[in-house]
């Protein structure tokens, strides 16, 4: 329950109260008062400290007082220290949606992440398919490498020339070629999604402008269609996986 200020060296209050200094300021500014207002949201609340709130404004039980249109409004709680209502910060749109855009290629809000169902793949399964289901673990792999190159080169080059479809986007064999075809196409998937995160997350690009040299692709929908891709093929890996009787749930 809100405290008079000046009442807060009686009693419990005074002990509960962690940054004492400013009380010498308090009882210098206590007299102006201003009109009050009232708490509508406690999550702006957020400890007073004077080094960076100078005056300190306080008034009647249970009353909310401010100074200006941007000193933020106190509030004095017995079972806390001193706290004041901070102003609402301004929210950007555009930086919201570009962070929900790196989470979103991240994976792991509706699915498990790409350094999730790569884990612990045994080698000898690498090329294996499982009954009813058309590709290995390593077609699918490349295929997500494959396919998030072209999306991503075609967002940033306007020199970028795709590959022919569907050839163009699947391994010529069903198993990896060498010992370190598998953990090389991890590595250049990884590089390659980190690259897209970047590039919408960089302020310079424009998320909505058309590509100049698409038919009205923007990165906007470019991100969102390397996402939505690697989540359909990823599931399809995780299935592999529990046919194989090699996954381990996470």
């Amino acid at each position: 329950m809100p405290v008079n200020l000046l009442q807060r060296s009686k009693g419990p209050v005074c002990h509960s109260v962690e940054h004492r200094n400013e009380e010498s300021a308090v009882r210098k500014t206590s007299s102006r008062f201003l009109p009050s207002g009232k708490m509508t949201n406690k999550d702006n609340l957020a400890p007073l400290k004077p080094s960076v709130f100078p005056r300190v404004l306080c008034g009647r039980r249970s009353s909310l007082h401010f100074c200006g249109d941007q000193i933020p409004r106190i509030q004095l709680h017995a079972s806390s220290i001193l706290y004041i209502a901070m102003p609402a910060k301004k929210i950007d749109p555009d930086k919201i949606l570009r962070q929900h855009l790196v989470d979103l290629l991240g994976g792991g809000g509706a699915h498990a992440k790409f350094d999730e169902v790569i884990k612990d793949v045994s080698p000898a399964l690498c090329g294996k398919r499982a009954s009813g289901l058309p590709h290995s673990l390593w077609t699918l792999l490349e295929h997500l490498r494959l396919a998030q190159w072209d999306i991503l080169e075609f967002s940033r080059n306007k020199r970028h020339v795709s590959p022919k479809w569907p050839e163009g986007y699947w391994p010529a064999t069903e198993v990896p070629p060498n010992d370190k075809a598998w953990d090389r196409s991890i590595k250049t998937f990884r590089k390659g999604l980190k690259a897209m995160q970047d590039l919408v997350t960089d302020p310079a690009t424009d998320l909505y402008a058309k590509l100049p040299w698409g038919d009205g692709q923007t990165i906007l929908r470019e991100a969102l269609l390397i996402a939505d891709h690697n989540a359909y093929h990823l599931a399809q890996m995780v299935d592999l996986r529990r046919l194989l009787g090699d996954w381990h749930s996470q």
